[in-house]
């Protein structure tokens, strides 16, 4: 009853008090309570407000004049609540840790901990916006910047990967955080920062290569290149299928020459031809339009590179040339595509530039694949008008060449083009046979051979010489050519 009675005149007293200045702010001034504002203990570092008056006036929050700390204690904030103050509360930090006048690298870690025990503890609204996670190259970050973040005791599994732009933290942030262990779970479960892995620094390599080659001002030193591909080949199960795709359209190589190449489209795998002197590819066609892996690649690297790119086994039989035309009359030209053989072979290692017949060794470690590619007729009429060396030194097409097999050899005079290479009878170079070289004896060689020895024969024993020849004659036409006498 009697706080009936006198609820009136209570409301009426409380209407009154509101409109004047009766509450001391912290800084020594006097406000009405609705100009006054209650910092809840959550909110206090070393017994200050986390945020001055200043960052709350940039922030736009009103009011931004903090009750007195003296009124800290928690009964007295009901009181001020009742009289009309206002309480700091989750909506306006967010509102202060989002605006641009907050400056996180001014704040002592222990300022930060205490915000983020905060945040944890009130995770009704978004936590990506703030640049509030120093990294360890001392630039401040967001979750919304950066994506991913991760903890800086895993940095080390980068195994000297450079310039990834990953963002981990500063050691001394994290440590300095994690000594509140709200902070702590808030930093790890809450924007999700977790030790950096091998998956993700793979995704990061192929993430770093993929806009460098999207990019005018990015690029990538060899070292670095070379560094990413020994990683990737190291962790290779941990590339997706997504990834290789990526790999595969923007992954860097460093050429021979040490020139960064964007892509692997351009590259064929530097073959080491199988002469008595084995040879790489490289340094027989230092001019070509292609390029090979630097040797600072491993020889497993370069094996990963080839598989996962699908580096060219070789350069393909053709390529496609433009030619322009003029119709009769008219000013108009007409632009045209013609297949041409491959200059590769028809000029960069033809025997006439190289001075050796190291393009049939290349052909003879390539055929079997070359065979079987497209358009390959075309490169194989332009091959057999190719002059190749011989015993003799000269160059002679080679349709009109002999091998120095071991069933040819009996017909083999010095007025033969007999081709110069090495180990004659190995099966690899029965490849020629489809460029017109002659690799065993024919009806027309073994009949010009009769003619020769029947004149060579002496009177005297004529008839068992002759006997012989025709005997041959005759192993020749069964397909017995291995029954001929070496003494015959």
């Amino acid at each position: 009853m009697m706080d009936e009675f006198f609820a009136p005149a209570i409301q009426q007293i409380l209407k009154s008090v509101k409109k004047i200045p009766i509450v001391r702010t912290r800084s020594g001034k006097w406000v009405e309570p609705s100009n006054a504002l209650i910092v809840p203990r959550q909110l206090l570092y070393e017994d200050e407000p986390l945020f001055t008056e200043q960052e709350l006036k940039r922030a736009g929050i009103n009011p931004s004049e903090y009750t007195c700390s003296a009124y800290d204690r928690g009964h007295l904030h009901s009181t001020l609540t009742r009289l009309g103050c206002q309480t700091l509360n989750a909506n306006s930090v967010f509102s202060v840790i989002s605006s641009t006048g907050l400056q996180f690298s001014e704040k002592p870690y222990g300022w930060l901990a205490v915000l983020f025990q905060y945040l944890f503890e009130n995770s009704s609204f978004q936590f990506s916006r703030p640049r509030y996670l120093q990294l360890e190259d001392n630039t401040w970050t967001s979750i919304v910047i950066s994506g991913r973040v991760y903890l800086p005791h895993s940095s080390r599994l980068q195994d000297g990967v450079d310039n990834l732009n990953l963002a981990v933290l500063h050691e001394d942030f994290y440590r300095e955080i994690t000594q509140n262990a709200v902070a702590e779970i808030f930093l790890t479960r809450t924007l999700n920062i977790v030790g950096l892995g091998v998956a993700d620094i793979v995704r990061a390599i192929i993430k770093t290569h993929e806009q460098a080659r999207l990019s005018t001002s990015l690029s990538l030193e060899a070292s670095v290149c070379i560094k990413h591909a020994a990683y990737l080949s190291s962790h290779r199960h941990d590339i997706d299928y997504d990834g290789l795709q990526k790999l595969k359209l923007s992954f860097h190589l460093v050429d021979q020459l040490g020139e960064v190449i964007t892509s692997p489209k351009e590259f064929i795998i530097n073959h080491q031809i199988q002469m008595q002197s084995p040879i790489r590819l490289s340094e027989v066609a230092p001019a070509s339009s292609f390029h090979f892996l630097n040797k600072a690649y491993s020889d497993a690297v370069m094996d990963f590179l080839q598989e996962i790119l699908c580096i060219m086994s070789f350069p393909p039989p053709t390529e496609e040339k433009r030619i322009f035309m003029r119709r009769t009359g008219k000013k108009r030209q007409i632009k045209g595509v013609v297949v041409i053989p491959s200059p590769f072979y028809t000029e960069l290692l033809s025997p006439e530039a190289q001075t050796s017949n190291v393009l049939l060794y290349y052909l003879a470690d390539i055929w079997e694949g070359l065979a079987q590619t497209s358009a390959v007729g075309v490169l194989l009429s332009a091959l057999r008008e190719t002059c190749c060396v011989c015993e003799d030194g000269s160059l002679t097409k080679l349709p009109t060449c002999f091998l120095r097999t071991r069933q040819l050899n009996r017909f083999l005079t010095s007025g033969l083009k007999v081709l110069q290479v090495e180990s004659p009878d190995d099966p690899k170079w029965l490849f020629l046979k489809d460029l017109g070289v002659s690799t065993e004896p024919s009806l027309e060689i073994f009949i010009e051979d009769l003619r020769r020895k029947k004149v060579e024969i002496a009177d005297g024993d004529a008839s068992a010489r002759i006997d012989w020849l025709y005997k041959d004659l005759v192993l020749f036409c069964q397909g017995n050519l291995n029954d001929f006498s070496p003494l015959r």
